[in-house]
């Protein structure tokens, strides 16, 4: 309920201000939920399809090369240490990819 208020109340902010708070979310939502997710995203390959531009082939392939989704995930978030700006990208590609696993964690 407090987040759909806050919502509400930056949209009236402007899209720049709302762009700072989905950042900020992102990069919070990564980094809190970081055990849950490295057990329970199933779809990795297509996050690691998205992250590819950031990270290189050869940290893709390593990615891709894992055997479970965790070891996947586990070599993903290594990766994730690069700065807010890949978090954002990997938490809007959570979204894409994954979007009832967020919401479950979200609440």
């Amino acid at each position: 309920m407090v987040s759909v208020l806050l919502l509400k109340y930056l949209e009236e902010l402007g899209k720049k201000e709302m762009d700072k708070f989905k950042w900020f979310l992102g990069v919070t939502f990564v980094d809190k939920y970081r055990v849950e997710l490295i057990q329970r995203v199933r779809l990795v390959d297509p996050i690691a399809d998205d992250l590819k531009p950031l990270i290189g082939d050869e940290k893709y392939a390593n990615i891709r090369s894992s055997r479970t989704s965790q070891d996947k995930m586990r070599v993903l978030y290594s990766f994730l240490s690069g700065g807010a700006t890949i978090k954002e990208k990997f938490y809007e590609s959570l979204l894409k990819n994954e979007l009832y696993l967020v919401k479950d964690l979200a609440g």
